[in-house]
């Protein structure tokens, strides 16, 4: 009948109905999407720089088959965007569970540096073929990013952390509108990669979001990173903005000003900003300790009352090479990163002290101690030299530095602290090399990001190209451990 037809693919939610579409996956069994639900009410006009509240309810129904918005940034060249942009798709079986409590759901975290990333990029076609098909209800989220994100004042005239209320927020929403797409509130595993991997970690250590989920997977990123929580980089950065657009940074009306500053004014000064903060991080807008978000005043502390959950880490072998070779053109040579396949060879001993001198053993990290931590680290870096005359070996030395000091370090540091509460921690190492080989990789390993091309058919480094019979067997074991 007509009227039963029309109701297919229909949700009836508290907030109201919802109509998504079918989408067949590889094997032959049926997914139904529903993309661009609101989650929170539009931070636009006065709630620019606030924290988010719920979204209004809807009389008609909401036609659920586009992609919202991309948040945007202050970066021109990650599309136009929009400030209007806290929506979150969700993808089921069509198939009812078998278990009366509904299907256990994954909510994605993108990545993007907390500047740029969105929802659409990962799609839903492998998500479909890669979990729904497992019995599970995925969810992607997105969160306000750049200024919009996570401007701060350093203290409370403007709230910080807004990215983080914002995926707080879209998991209280989750809690009331699951139920009705057949997906179980208590088995919410939360996951993300890189900057989306640095915000699960900071989910996992607030009250204010600890208790929305029972599991996690943190994907090369933890709040240990200096990239993931850094105070005085993104005050330096805010206040630069602040003072571009025509503000006073140290008015006590800076919210209302940068209130009333028109977006093309945002964009306009950005367009002057690099993407990312060259030199001992490369974030530029990131989260903060702010005594509100995480009223503790520091990780070690929160995470020692924060409620165990079991998480799986994830590395790949070689994360530093995303910024030790110049991958992407948007990253042109910017000195001491990005490398070009010439400078990779040139990589001297040299070059590898002054990085460590100028970058690494700083004296805000190590005051007085700083000369005898970089002679320790020259000489933890350089094991091996003498029988060694590879060209290549410094720039692997500097590669692996970035990894463990980006990534590899604040992992361990996180797990560590996290030991003596979680009830279970697991780490993989992700090491399956894919022929996607670009001209600027002199040296082997698996880069960061590696793992988008298995679980969402994203080529990050040129592409695509076929899989062989052990690139499918390699994804078939990836997927089935997550």
């Amino acid at each position: 009948s007509f009227s039963s037809a029309f109701a297919e693919n229909l949700v009836e939610t508290v907030y109201g109905l919802v109509q998504g579409f079918d989408y067949a996956t590889e094997s032959g069994n049926l997914a139904e999407i529903f993309l661009g639900i609101p989650f929170a009410a539009p931070p636009v006009g006065d709630r620019r720089l606030e924290k988010p509240i719920p979204p209004s309810k809807w009389s008609t129904t909401l036609q659920a088959d586009k992609f919202g918005p991309h948040c945007v940034t202050h970066y021109p060249i990650f599309f136009p965007g929009s400030e209007d942009c806290l929506y979150l798709n969700i993808f089921r079986p069509k198939e009812p569970s078998p278990d009366a409590a509904g299907y256990p759901v994954v909510v994605w975290i993108h990545g993007g540096a907390y500047v740029f990333g969105d929802t659409e990029l990962y799609g839903y076609k492998h998500i479909s073929n890669n979990f729904v098909e497992k019995g599970l209800v995925f969810v992607s989220v997105t969160y306000r990013l750049g200024p919009f994100g996570y401007f701060s004042s350093n203290d409370s005239r403007v709230p910080s952390n807004l990215g983080l209320w914002d995926l707080t927020q879209s998991l209280k929403f989750l809690h009331q509108v699951l139920p009705s797409f057949g997906g179980d509130t208590s088995r919410i595993t939360i996951m993300g990669h890189s900057a989306g991997s640095g915000s699960v970690s900071w989910l996992t250590a607030s009250p204010e979001s600890n208790d929305l989920f029972a599991q996690a997977i943190e994907m090369s990123g933890s709040v240990y990173s200096h990239w993931s929580s850094s105070s005085n980089i993104v005050a330096r950065w805010s206040k630069k903005f602040a003072t571009a657009v025509g503000c006073d940074y140290d008015a006590k009306d800076l919210k209302q000003c940068l209130k009333n500053a028109p977006l093309e004014d945002f964009l306009a000064v950005g367009k002057n900003y690099p993407v990312f903060d060259v030199g001992e991080t490369f974030a530029m807008f990131n989260p903060r300790i702010d005594g509100d978000f995480l009223k503790a005043s520091n990780f070690d502390e929160a995470f020692e009352t924060a409620p165990g959950k079991p998480t799986l880490f994830g590395l790949t072998t070689q994360e530093g090479l995303l910024w030790s070779a110049q991958v992407l053109p948007v990253f042109a040579e910017n000195r001491p990163f990005y490398l070009s396949s010439e400078s990779q060879k040139r990589y001297s001993r040299n070059d590898l002290v002054a990085y460590i001198r100028d970058f690494v053993a700083t004296e805000s990290g190590f005051g007085k101690r700083r000369f005898e931590a970089a002679n320790d680290l020259v000489q933890f870096y350089t094991k091996g030299e003498d029988e060694n005359s590879d060209s290549l070996f410094y720039f692997e030395r500097f590669t692996q530095l970035l990894s463990d000091m980006f990534f590899v370090v604040p992992h361990l540091r996180e797990i560590q602290k996290k030991q003596p509460t979680a009830s279970k921690s697991f780490l993989y190492l992700y090491d399956h090399d894919l022929p996607q080989k670009t001209t600027s990789f002199q040296i082997k390993g698996t880069t960061h990001a590696a793992e988008w091309t298995p679980l969402f058919g994203i080529y990050f480094f040129g592409g695509p190209f076929g899989f062989t019979e052990a690139d499918k067997q390699a994804q078939k074991n990836f997927v089935e451990m997550f």
